[in-house]
């Protein structure tokens, strides 16, 4: 009976993934027939060295204590957990990823341009959803600063409104407003799904303009310390909608640490990971660094994985915060649900190595090395050990949240 129970959550699990990605393709198409020039529901945020959202330190303390709302709802058992230790990831998995939903509470109207508010406990769970994301990458939770979340409303009414997205939506667009306009500039976008939705969305990073996984990166900033989110439910002739401010003033400040020896972030990270949160497009970023020449090389249970790069995102001046590269695995060129997905009464675990890294001034890095084990879910949360001799040599790490984010912005 055990079993089968655990069988039947796993069937679960996909069929809510498989929801997803059809009601992401229907908005896709639908979009494309609008004529649309955005035909992907994603767009991510634009960083400029320019951005205004610096502020004086008083003033940074004074607008954090005003402005930041409490995570109601957040799951403060998962504010620490180390990534080999099977049974924590599995319960974090449930309890994040089947837990019910606040309501949005959504109090503006998109036929009529008013923005209105949502539910704090809705704007709290959207942001629990990037906190389950940046702990299990090894990073700190994020706070609301609720200066963005009411701009970031206001942009996501936009976006509803005209049926499609932009970075620079300009005072020809319906329901234009000065905030939305440069919180849309800020924020990452999504047309036809909103709240964790959203942030799932966002993880995938899918469609042709996203191979630089920009909408994952930004999420996986280990400096972001404050976020801001609007969301507006789909309504008679309009889309549903989310916008994420997903940088604040600190995205260029020192990098903190992270719990990886060497001090990289990637998704999938090391250790065990929940299938559902696995897409084919992978990717590894590391600050002051250089991936030009970079190479990835990938083993699986079977022996090697096609691994081919997509993407090399260079931190040169304030192009962006992190050098990145992301490479596509199995051959597959969109970012789909990675398969296969472990059924044998074990767990898949794949050694990926990338070499050839500079750092800036053309020094090459030592090769970097690290595994994740994709989890059979049908399995107890207990049961089956990784088979990689890699997975089964790496000593036990936290990747610790060991404090609150820090206020400030």
């Amino acid at each position: 009976m055990e079993r089968f129970e655990e069988l039947f959550k796993s069937s679960l699990r996909w069929l809510f993934v498989a929801a997803g990605i059809a009601i992401v393709t229907a908005s896709v198409h639908l979009f494309n027939n609008t004529g649309s020039s955005d035909a992907i529901q994603l767009l991510g945020p634009q960083l400029t060295s320019e951005d205004n959202t610096q502020t004086s330190e008083a003033t940074s303390a004074r607008m954090s204590a005003q402005s930041t709302t409490p995570l109601a709802g957040q799951s403060t058992h998962f504010r620490e957990v180390d990534s080999w230790d099977r049974a924590a990831i599995v319960a974090a998995y449930n309890a994040e990823f089947f837990r019910i939903e606040p309501p949005m509470g959504f109090t503006g109207a998109v036929a009529s341009c008013t923005a209105g508010t949502t539910n704090p406990e809705y704007r709290a769970s959207v942001i629990q959803r990037v906190n389950w994301y940046r702990v299990m990458a090894g990073l700190q939770p994020v706070a609301e600063k609720t200066q963005y979340s009411e701009a970031n409303q206001q942009a996501a009414v936009m976006m509803s409104n005209n049926g499609r997205l932009s970075h620079y939506p300009d005072a020809t667009w319906k329901c234009h407003t000065e905030e939305g306009e440069i919180s849309s500039g800020r924020s990452s976008l999504a047309l036809g799904i909103a709240g964790v939705g959203a942030i799932d969305a966002y993880i995938a990073d899918f469609g042709d303009n996203n191979r630089e996984v920009g909408h994952r990166r930004t999420i996986l900033y280990p400096q972001t310390q404050l976020v801001g989110t609007g969301d507006v439910p789909g309504s008679e002739g309009f889309y549903p909608s989310n916008t994420l401010q997903g940088f604040d003033s600190k995205i260029w400040s020192p990098r903190p640490e992270v719990p990886e020896a060497r001090d990289f972030v990637a998704w999938p990270p090391s250790g065990y990971v929940p299938p559902e949160t696995v897409w084919t497009r992978w990717s590894f970023s590391l600050p002051e660094s250089n991936f030009s020449n970079a190479n990835v090389a990938v083993k699986g249970p079977n022996g090697a994985v096609q691994a081919e790069v997509i993407a090399r995102v260079q931190s040169k001046g304030r192009s962006a915060p992190e050098s990145s590269i992301v490479w596509s695995m199995n051959g597959t060129t969109d970012s789909v649900p990675f398969t296969p997905v472990p059924t044998g009464g074990h767990d898949d675990c794949y050694d990926v190595t990338i070499s050839g890294v500079m750092t800036n001034d053309g020094n090459t890095l030592a090769p970097f090395e690290y595994t994740n084990c994709i989890l059979d879910m049908s399995l107890p949360a207990t049961g089956a050990a990784a088979s990689s001799s890699r997975a089964a040599s790496s000593s036990s790490r936290s990747r610790a949240v060991l404090a609150a984010p820090r206020g400030g912005d």
